[in-house]
């Protein structure tokens, strides 16, 4: 699957596969992969391409995602990651949250 999405918004940036390639310290022919198809970002170089084309890194992602495949890909566990850790910080605050209305509550029975 090309993709077009990478290579359109490289070219609104007027920059060559090359100058990108040395943005994010990868070859050009990793920039020819990705845009190929052939290949995908790590997880470094997705936060880059967010920093460079100021988007998101969500819209990022859905760019190399491949809906018609079953595969797990590298941006499906990306994805994957970004989920749980959001999930995990979500528990937590609600933990936190718990406890300090417990904490509130023994004070004003000790007072």
């Amino acid at each position: 699957m090309e993709n077009n999405r990478l290579k359109e918004y490289r070219k609104k940036k007027s920059l060559t596969q090359q100058e990108l390639a040395d943005e994010l310290n990868v070859s050009r022919q990793t920039i020819s992969k990705w845009e190929n198809g052939q290949s995908e970002p790590d997880i470094n170089s997705i936060t880059k391409l967010s920093m460079i084309f100021n988007t998101s890194y969500e819209e990022i992602i859905s760019w190399f995602s491949d809906k018609q495949t079953k595969k797990h890909s590298s941006i499906d566990k990306v994805k994957f990651l970004f989920l749980y850790l959001a999930t995990i910080e979500t528990i937590n605050l609600v933990i936190f949250i718990i406890f300090i209305f417990f904490l509130l509550y023994f004070l004003k029975i000790s007072s």
